[in-house]
């Protein structure tokens, strides 16, 4: 997508956060589908660390696919790479950012379509509890949920391009 729909989603974004007063948005990829990193990022990372203020982050496993985002995006992310202790990554920019006794929502945490229990590692959880007693952890589903279903002209043109291919391909079989 062109820097133009990003910088549309991410002021969305910021909107909906401030109105529900969010500091921050913890949102990790999830194994039945990446849509709502996906959205924010354009990208496949692991986790994104979305602050209402400031360049969000990217934390991927492998240093292949940031430098693909470093090379390719038309945005500006802050980009980081961890394939053990992910949650010392997530904490060390939380930290920066001066989350300590912030409101932040976490995607994939609970009432999720799909899985109503969410899918975020317990371990991971409570790393970042113990790490910010003071901060306030709470489920963004229903946020990035929402957030999505009003689409921009660009990305209607990306849908209807993706059924014409979808429907080619099922001709050809």
């Amino acid at each position: 997508f062109s820097k133009a729909e990003m910088d549309r989603r991410w002021v969305k974004l910021r909107q909906w956060m401030n109105r529900e007063k969010y500091d921050c948005l913890l949102i990790p990829a999830r194994p039945d589908g990446n849509a709502d990193v996906k959205w924010v990022s354009e990208s496949n990372a692991n986790w994104v660390v979305f602050p209402a203020n400031g360049t969000p982050t990217l934390i991927f496993r492998g240093g292949d696919d940031s430098r693909s985002v470093a090379d390719n995006s038309p945005v500006k992310f802050d980009l980081r790479v961890s394939r053990f202790n992910r949650s010392q990554v997530i904490i060390d920019r939380l930290t920066e950012l001066g989350m300590q006794d912030s409101r932040i929502g976490v995607g994939n945490l609970s009432g999720q379509m799909r899985n109503d229990e969410g899918g975020v590692s317990h371990i991971t959880m409570t790393n970042l509890i113990s790490a910010f007693p003071k901060a306030n952890f709470e489920s963004a589903v229903q946020l990035l949920m929402k957030i999505k279903l009003e689409r921009s002209s660009e990305e209607i043109q990306v849908l209807r391009l993706a059924s014409r291919i979808s429907e080619l391909a099922i001709r050809t079989l």
